[in-house]
């Protein structure tokens, strides 16, 4: 049997392995950019809502934004810590919860009203304005991103 080595010689793609790695160093620090300002753009549209529903200041100064990174994702939540569920005392994202979607008529063993709460829709409200700023976010990031890219 023959034998055959097999040597192959790339040459002239120092500069374009160079702009690679620059552009994913930076595309590291763009992409947790895009994920930082998307998240204080969800939570300002939030808590606008939040005040337009006319929503306690209590319960909207609650709102968290948390982030997470890993395996080259970035993510951020934004909203409430949601612990478990105490009928005596609920966690301020439950009564957010009994605000934005409202409750049926309720009534006591004895047949007395509780009342209902009227849904609000501010949490769809929000999501739906604050999208608008986070996909702006994730478009510049990359647009960023391309033009390192580029050379530009």
């Amino acid at each position: 049997m023959a034998k055959f080595d097999s040597i192959v010689k790339l040459e002239g793609f120092d500069e374009l392995i160079q702009r690679i790695e620059k552009a994913g160093g930076d595309s590291d620090k763009a992409a947790r950019k895009a994920r930082d300002d998307g998240a204080v753009a969800m939570e300002q549209a939030l808590k606008a809502e939040c005040n337009a529903a006319n929503v306690p200041s209590s319960l909207s100064s609650q709102i968290r934004v948390v982030s997470e990174s890993g395996d080259g994702r970035y993510k951020a939540k934004v909203g409430w810590d949601v612990p478990n569920y105490d009928p005596t005392n609920p966690a301020p994202a439950y009564k957010a919860m009994f605000l934005n979607y409202g409750t049926p008529r309720r009534q006591t063993r004895k047949g007395l009203n509780r009342g209902l709460i009227i849904a609000r829709g501010f949490i769809q409200k929000a999501k739906r304005k604050g999208g608008r700023a986070v996909k702006k976010a994730e478009r510049d990031a990359f647009e960023k991103i391309l033009k390192e890219l580029n050379g530009d």
